[in-house]
C-alpha cells in the first residue's frame, strides 16, 4: 500500500493543513461456482407383469423402484472481492501537491492556483564575525608593532606594545576554543 498526503483548503480555496491519508478498498462483484449435492427422484415404473400384480415387484429386474440419488451439481454464486485500494479523501482535500505557500495558493476547478508572485530577495552582505574582527585587529597591531620597531621605539614602549599583542592573542586563543566547543 503507497502513503498518500492530502492537501486541505478551507472554504475559499486557501491551503490549511497537510494529513496522512489512509486507504479504502475497491470492491467488484464476482461470480464463482460452488459444489452441491442435489437429490434427483427416481418415480416407479413397474413392469407389464407387475403393473397388475405388485406382488414380486422389488426382486424383478425390469421394475424401477422409487428411490432418490444424489448428484453434485455446480451452483453459480456472486461475492464482493477486493479488487485494488484508492485513497479515502475527506471534503476540501486533493492529493495535487500544494505549491510554496510564498505564492498563496488557493484551490480553484481542481488545481491550485498561485495568487501572488515572491519578491526575490537580495543577499545581504555578511557582517564579519567576532573571530575575523579579532584577526583583523591582531593583524593591525603587528604592523604598528613592526612600524615601532622600524621606528626604533623605546624599550618600555615596545614592552606595552608586546604586553598587548600577547593579551590579543590570548583573546583570540579563547575565542577559537569557545568557537570549536
Amino acid at each position: 500500500m503507497a502513503k498518500y498526503y492530502g492537501y486541505c483548503y478551507d472554504e475559499n480555496g486557501k491551503f490549511t493543513e497537510m494529513i496522512p491519508i489512509e486507504e479504502k478498498p475497491i470492491y467488484e462483484k464476482r461470480t464463482f461456482e460452488r459444489e452441491e449435492h442435489k437429490g434427483v427422484v427416481i418415480e416407479e415404473k413397474l413392469c407389464e407383469l407387475h403393473q397388475t400384480d405388485e406382488e414380486g415387484k422389488y426382486e424383478c429386474p425390469n421394475c424401477v423402484m422409487r428411490s432418490v440419488e444424489f448428484v453434485k451439481v455446480k451452483v453459480p454464486y456472486e461475492e464482493d472481492v477486493i479488487v485494488g485500494y484508492e485513497p479515502d479523501l475527506p471534503p476540501n482535500c486533493t492529493l495535487e501537491v500544494c505549491p510554496w505557500l510564498a505564492y498563496e495558493p488557493v484551490f480553484k476547478e481542481g488545481k491550485w492556483v498561485k495568487t501572488v508572485e515572491p519578491k526575490p530577495e537580495e543577499p545581504q552582505p555578511q557582517e564579519p564575525s567576532e573571530l575575523e574582527k579579532l584577526k583583523k585587529q591582531l593583524e593591525l597591531m603587528q604592523q604598528a608593532m613592526d612600524e615601532m620597531i622600524i621606528n626604533n621605539p623605546g624599550q618600555e614602549e615596545f614592552k606595552a606594545l608586546s604586553e598587548q599583542q600577547t593579551l590579543m592573542q590570548k583573546a583570540l586563543d579563547e575565542l577559537i576554543i569557545t568557537s570549536i566547543q
